[in-house]
């Protein structure tokens, strides 16, 4: 394996472990605060079914810095029920004019999706500066919902940093795709 193919594949990695998962966590910070969470999760107030992961997330509330894309998803969406659909429907790529919220996550899903799943041989320069410039506007557009910079900001970050594409890759073996269909109790 070619190690820019490694590079390439380790700094998408890096969207999926560090950005996507902050970018959710601040999505679901301005729909609902980590306290009341942290209320209603105590009371067991919650129609979801919880991994046992996600109920050692849940359990460090009002903390919720190590919320993955999956936990803030499933609360958002399945929930709460705050996210509005998107055009294309959950579970397809939203069309490059679709710019709601809840188009970024579903954006925000497929890249993720896309990312644990390709083979890294397939990583070329094209998809890597594509898929990059497609979550650069995205995350510019939910800072902007937000009225913040963090995102932009953390994105340039990961975009400047160095990686260690061994541990980058490594690490993304153990995300798992997100399919979006959850049990409720």
């Amino acid at each position: 394996m070619s190690d820019i193919f490694k590079e390439r594949h380790a700094k998408l990695g890096c969207m999926v472990l560090r950005l996507f998962p902050k970018v959710m966590q601040m999505i679901l910070k301005d729909y609902i605060t980590p306290k009341g969470l942290q209320t209603r999760f105590s009371k067991n107030d919650f129609r979801l079914v919880f991994t046992n992961n996600e109920v050692v997330l849940m359990e460090k509330l009002p903390n919720i810095d190590d919320f993955t894309v999956e936990i803030s998803y499933k609360i958002l969406r399945f929930e709460f029920n705050m996210l509005h659909e998107p055009k294309c429907k959950w579970g397809n790529v939203p069309h490059y004019t679709d710019v709601e919220i809840a188009d970024d996550i579903q954006r925000i899903i497929h890249a993720t999706n896309s990312i644990i799943k390709i083979n890294t041989n397939n990583v070329t320069e094209n998809y890597s500066e594509n898929l990059l410039e497609e979550i650069k506007m995205m995350v510019t557009r939910i800072d902007s919902y937000l009225k913040q910079d963090d995102l932009r900001s953390l994105y340039n970050s990961l975009c400047r940093s160095e990686t260690d594409s061994n541990a980058i890759l490594q690490d993304l073996t153990s995300v798992k795709a997100i399919e979006g269909k959850f049990f409720c109790n």
